[in-house]
């Protein structure tokens, strides 16, 4: 769901300036460094189960390199073996 400012104009993506980039999960544009959370949420259920024995829900890592592909995206987390796809992770508030 895009943004919305409550006019019903669309918000842009405060990390990618695209106006259809969702609130509710990680944005895939984030450049190294971006904090995000661990949502123990969304994709498929073995890969949530992989990534609930290495990460914490609602822990915040730091994005080390996203890699989009057209249909998928995986982001690897500084200091964190493997990658994991973005869809597990929000946008952190601080």
């Amino acid at each position: 769901m895009p943004f919305d400012d409550h006019d019903g104009a669309a918000e842009r993506c405060p990390i990618c300036g695209q106006d259809d980039c969702g609130m509710d999960t990680m944005c895939i544009h984030s450049p190294p460094g971006t904090a995000v959370v661990f949502l123990d949420d969304n994709g498929y259920d073995a890969e949530r189960e992989e990534a609930a024995k290495i990460l914490t829900k609602g822990q915040r890592y730091e994005v080390r390199d996203v890699d989009v592909d057209s249909w998928y995206s995986n982001v690897i987390l500084e200091g964190v073996p493997g990658s994991f796809n973005t869809v597990m992770f929000g946008r952190s508030t601080s």
